[in-house]
């Protein structure tokens, strides 16, 4: 087989940059600015308990909680959906 007849692809032919890694690297930065200027602690009070965290803790927490609670929402309803409709 002679180097014509192969697919000679080299490391610099495959380097693109994709707009997801743009996205995330944007992302990634933006998110250690966030921390890096929210480094204060509060407290909050929740019924008996006093919680003192940085002020970046408290927003990722929150971030979760709003996750978990958009994905348990939807199959919800759709399992609704299927007891009324079978």
């Amino acid at each position: 087989m002679s180097q014509s007849d192969r697919d000679v692809t080299t490391f610099e032919s495959k380097r693109q940059v994709s707009p997801k890694l743009i996205i995330a690297v944007v992302l990634a930065v933006l998110v250690v600015i966030f921390v890096l200027q929210n480094t204060d602690s509060r407290t909050i009070e929740f019924l008996a308990w006093d919680f003192d965290m940085p002020v970046w803790i408290w927003m990722v927490v929150l971030l979760a909680i709003g996750f978990a609670l958009g994905l348990a929402f939807p199959r919800l309803r759709e399992r609704r959906a299927a007891r009324r409709r079978g």
